[in-house]
């Protein structure tokens, strides 16, 4: 009984870091959420997609997301797919993919955010010199 305990704590404390993972952008598990999400896949869906067991997707959240700036990127990804089992031109894919749609994301809020400055840089209706100061 108290193995069976220490079991379902163990599996709650690991599906709460699996949850806070995909909550962070240093994790891998980030990026398989938003791929999920832009693919409207579930856990399930995702392993299958991967190649990979739920295990080795909750080993696979809890990774460092490799830097994809880096000339490294390739091998990260090939060592991190070793370790858990998965697809690993199928990683680089989700990986790609969901950096490519955080970007995005990123971009569109500083250009939403710069439509605000110029929206404000205009003067209230009424107050606008039409006329050119000339009477």
């Amino acid at each position: 009984m108290a193995k069976l305990a220490s079991k379902l704590f163990k599996d709650k404390a690991l599906r709460r870091l699996v949850d806070q993972a995909r909550q962070d952008t240093f994790f891998l598990g980030r990026a398989l959420a938003v791929y999920q999400r832009l693919h409207d896949m579930d856990d399930k869906q995702l392993t299958l997609w991967l190649e990979c067991s739920g295990t080795e997707l909750d080993r696979l959240a809890l990774c460092r997301l490799p830097d994809g700036q880096q000339g490294r990127f390739q091998q990260d990804v090939r060592k991190i797919a070793d370790f858990t089992s998965c697809n690993p031109d199928r990683l680089a894919q989700v990986l790609r993919e969901a950096g490519a749609w955080e970007a995005f994301q990123e971009d569109g809020e500083k250009l939403s955010d710069r439509f605000l400055l110029a929206a404000r840089d205009h003067k209230p209706d009424g107050d606008d010199d039409t006329s050119g100061g000339q009477e």
